[in-house]
């Protein structure tokens, strides 16, 4: 590493995932602080990293702060402790309701498991039309078009987005639990507990179909 007073160092990787829109990747976070401490490049590489977002931590840690850097969908993002998050839900009970409707959990959850999927297999597990509710994630970054299927008229397929994980707090689609274990912890904290909630359901019929394959 450059010589460069460890302080500073961290001060600027705290503002800078701070004002980052969305998770911040280890790549573009080391070239911001190279510019933003005016070090030439490669001053700092990715590898270092870990070691000084778990330094961070450890400060906000003691210094009681109720939030710490976590990694989310490849990259760093600030999220609120434990305690912290069940203020949050405390105070805005509704937040998780207009965040999602119960028709959009279903179809993530059916994705995120089922993945790469069509419109037709969504329907068909979920009962109803999911047309409108797969446009309208769509729209929102949360789902994607990943190919299309060797099926008739080739309809497409669809995936999540790396959008999709930091909405839910995952790193990678491999944080979801398999469905059998669902079964045998039916109150994992597998997604952001203001959305978990809801997703019961529609995991059940998951877990169904699973069984019948």
């Amino acid at each position: 590493m450059f010589p460069l007073d460890e302080q500073v160092l961290l001060r600027a990787v705290e503002v800078l995932v701070f004002a980052a829109p969305e998770p911040i990747a280890p790549g573009e976070l080391v070239q911001a602080l190279c510019r933003a401490l005016e070090l030439p490049p490669g001053a700092v590489n990715a590898e270092e990293l870990p070691g000084l977002i778990a330094r961070l931590n450890e400060e906000l840690e003691r210094s009681g702060r109720p939030y710490r850097v976590v990694e989310s969908a490849g990259g760093y993002q600030f999220a609120a402790t434990e305690e912290a998050s069940e203020w949050l839900q405390r105070a805005f009970p509704e937040r998780a309701r207009r965040r999602f409707s119960q028709a959009a959990l279903e179809v993530l959850a059916i994705v995120a498991y089922r993945q790469p999927i069509t419109r037709a297999e969504i329907d068909a597990i979920r009962g109803v039309q999911s047309a409108e509710v797969v446009h309208s994630l769509l729209e929102r970054g949360l789902l994607q078009i990943v190919g299309t299927a060797a099926a008739p008229g080739k309809p497409p397929l669809y995936g999540t987005t790396p959008l999709f994980l930091q909405a839910f707090g995952l790193q990678s689609l491999q944080e979801l639990p398999p469905l059998e274990q669902l079964e045998q912890e039916p109150q994992l904290q597998l997604f952001d507990p203001e959305a978990l909630e809801g997703l019961q359901q529609q995991l059940e019929q998951l877990r169904q179909l699973a069984r019948s394959q």
